[in-house]
């Protein structure tokens, strides 16, 4: 009995890890985007994203899976120099923490 119910709420957490991974990402556009991203060991960082003047911000993660363009073209963090305010989208996956999965900035 103990090793069936065992099996049982292994596979249950198998399949809600499953589902979790797959989960749809959720699209910011046209937002104020504040950028602290490292990329000195790994790339890291989060992004404080404002959907309007007067809405709070919401923070995302990025790692080393985050995929950045500027102007429309694939670029790296390094590319943003200095800059850490810009106006763009973001697509990111809803979890905890939030993590980006690709930012478009102009």
């Amino acid at each position: 009995m103990k090793t069936s119910k065992i099996l049982l709420l292994l596979i249950a957490s198998w399949t809600a890890n499953l589902h979790a991974s797959e989960a749809e990402p959720i699209y910011i556009e046209e937002a104020k985007l504040l950028l602290n991203i490292t990329t000195e060991q790994s790339q890291q960082g989060n992004i404080l994203a404002y959907r309007c003047e007067k809405c709070p911000a919401e923070t995302i993660s990025i790692n080393e899976n985050t995929l950045f363009y500027k102007d429309g073209r694939p670029t790296t963090p390094e590319e943003f120099g200095l800059k850490i305010d810009w106006q763009g989208s973001i697509f990111y996956l809803p979890g905890t923490p939030n993590v980006a999965t690709e930012v478009f900035v102009e």
